[in-house]
């Protein structure tokens, strides 16, 4: 079972979240210092810890640091939680954190984070219609691709490029900000369109932050609009088979 630690010096800010994180298919364990951090995950080795970036005893860059010192023998994933200022961010940004969470954190934000982080599906991610031109990567051979939507956790793409289950893959696509975001990702289902098309859902992995933070942003903005997708049954079928 994954481990997952959070780490702040608010006794509020544990309280709530543990409420929120006890009983989700993970280990969930809470820290108010650095240095107990540290000694709970030479304890524990956990796959995650989610830090404040201000501590009692030290700052959450210094324990990132600290943290890493254990990797020769388990990775481990580090997310620091911090104000939406420059100056915070740029800290976090030249720290070795995994990934950023700035606040307010919304609870589904930070279970979406988490379970990306660690593959489990926490809750039900948002899709949003994205119609674009996907250029994507399998190994050395590249192939174009039409996306069908996109949420925080994944791309779904029609390609007459035949992929398995499991394949590696990279995605990089534009998003509407005109700015081209990078992905890796994994093919987790394949889908037959009601017209024959072979559509393939691809699961970003380890998605940087700015990548993460640009497609939320272009969600909520089409969830805004009105044209979050809503697929029944009967639009599409699994495939019998995806070779």
């Amino acid at each position: 079972m994954k481990k997952v630690l959070l780490t702040s010096s608010s006794k509020a800010f544990l309280e709530r979240n543990m409420n929120l994180l006890m009983n989700k298919g993970f280990q969930f364990f809470t820290a108010a210092t650095g240095s107990e951090t540290i000694k709970l995950h030479q304890e524990y080795l956990f796959d995650l810890i989610l830090s404040e970036l201000e501590l009692e005893d030290m700052d959450g860059c210094t324990l990132c640091s600290e943290v890493r010192k254990t990797e020769p023998s388990r990775p481990v994933s580090v997310v620091l939680i911090c104000s939406d200022t420059a100056e915070c961010l740029k800290r976090v940004e030249q720290s070795d954190a995994t990934a950023i969470l700035v606040r307010p954190i919304k609870p589904t934000q930070l279970l979406v984070t988490i379970g990306s982080i660690i593959d489990m599906q926490l809750v039900r991610s948002k899709r949003v219609q994205f119609k674009a031109e996907v250029l994507t990567k399998k190994q050395d051979i590249e192939f174009h691709c039409v996306s069908h939507d996109i949420s925080v956790t994944g791309i779904l793409i029609e390609t007459e490029h035949q992929l398995s289950l499991g394949d590696q893959v990279s995605c990089r696509f534009r998003l509407s900000d005109s700015r081209h975001t990078q992905t890796e990702g994994e093919v987790a289902r394949c889908i037959i369109s009601p017209k024959g098309k072979m559509l393939y859902g691809i699961k970003f992995i380890n998605l940087p932050s700015p990548n993460r933070s640009a497609i939320e942003k272009y969600v909520a903005l089409n969830d805004h609009l009105g044209i979050r997708l809503a697929l029944n049954p009967g639009q599409t079928r699994p495939a019998s088979r995806c070779i």
